[in-house]
């Protein structure tokens, strides 16, 4: 009986999951490890695309297990600073075409995707110190645990921070984008903040909601300018500094400010992207936020992170060289997550239709609704 092939996945984070769920154990023999203790059940809410919904029920999730992760939605609603109402996005056409679109609950979204990966193929508190090419094809990977094993493949799903990418692309960093978000869980109060998911403020300041569903709770995203935001701000700073930085919002904003939880239940980030020319040297290959991170008003992190396991791991499956697997995989991947640059992505959030047109091309042209 032929010897399996040994795959390395490093980070159980969706993208990793995913990863390791997408892949034929038959063929292969995939391993996990992961720098935390236990899995990771942080974050808040995400905006799961159509192409979300779509990658998880190819995972093998049925409707009924995916509806328990958040919440369905069928448009978002954008205002201005002064609470006007600018933009109505109206995903029904889009559903209708191609699937739902949610708001989910990062958390929920984690558990699920567990639920197909045994424990025991995961290695907690593990990460790569070296990477190296054997001569004889394999990866030579040293782990922190002062031990090593060689793999035939080594997928990095390790983030925008990746130590994967670090050692095959040392000089690729992601771009600051110039905002930075931080979100919190507000309670959901009638006459706080509107009951549709969207958005009041301007490029320069306003703060997002999002319903996924959570008992008695929303999630909000706040954003300033990166550049308003002191450097080495403790968390008991952050109340002050919204209060700060969105005075002159619509009137629903400061509501909005009196419901913050304490400083260390909000998360900062700021918002970044990453685009690198090639997404794989040799046998070591990069998916998700660790080779293409997109800005967090794409809305589609998560669902291109599905994506890219799926698409990898379709060609795997499928081809009986890694390396031409790796290449189709990255060919098809490259043009799609390229459509979601800041500066396409500018060009059609100025009107209902072109939204619609922008994103059923998109959807259109993901191998999740293709033919292989």
């Amino acid at each position: 009986m032929k010897e399996k092939s040994k795959i390395l996945i490093v980070g159980a984070g969706i993208a990793g999951l995913a990863m390791y769920i997408a892949l034929d154990k038959k063929r292969f023999d995939v391993e996990i490890i992961e720098e935390r203790d236990q899995f990771k059940r942080l974050g808040y809410t995400l905006i799961f695309m159509p192409l979300g919904v779509r990658a998880l029920k190819n995972l093998g999730f049925t409707s009924t297990q995916i509806h328990k992760i958040g919440k369905y939605t069928q448009e978002n609603r954008l205002r201005d600073k002064n609470g006007k109402l600018k933009l109505v996005t109206n995903f029904r056409p889009l559903i209708k075409k191609f699937d739902k679109y949610m708001m989910v609950t990062r958390q929920r979204l984690y558990k699920l995707l567990e639920t197909k990966v045994p424990t025991k193929s995961v290695r907690f508190g593990c990460t790569v110190k070296s990477l190296t090419s054997r001569k004889n094809g394999k990866i030579n990977v040293r782990f922190n645990k002062s031990e090593s094993r060689d793999y035939d493949l080594v997928i990095g799903a390790d983030g925008i921070n990746s130590a994967v990418r670090k050692f095959i692309f040392p000089y690729a960093k992601p771009k600051q984008l110039g905002l930075s978000l931080i979100w919190a869980w507000i309670p959901r109060k009638e006459g706080i903040y509107p009951a549709q998911p969207g958005a009041i403020g301007d490029e320069k300041a306003g703060v997002g909601f999002f319903n996924s569903g959570e008992k008695g709770k929303s999630c909000m995203a706040f954003f300033i300018q990166t550049k308003d935001v002191p450097h080495n701000i403790s968390p008991k700073e952050y109340k002050k500094l919204l209060r700060k930085r969105l005075n002159g919002l619509d009137a629903s904003v400061p509501k909005i400010l009196k419901h913050l939880p304490e400083g260390e239940e909000m998360y900062l980030h700021d918002d970044f992207e990453l685009s690198l020319e090639k997404w794989h040297k040799g046998k070591i290959v990069l998916i998700g936020d660790a080779a293409h991170a997109r800005s967090v008003f794409s809305g589609a992190g998560s669902a291109l992170a599905l994506e890219d396991a799926l698409v990898l791991g379709h060609y795997l499956n499928k081809e009986k060289n890694g390396e031409i697997a790796i290449e189709k995989y990255y060919k098809i991947q490259k043009k799609r997550v390229e459509q979601l640059a800041m500066s396409k992505l500018s060009l059609y959030l100025q009107d209902q239709r072109g939204v619609v047109k922008y994103l059923s091309d998109f959807f259109s042209s993901s191998l999740l609704y293709l033919k292989t």
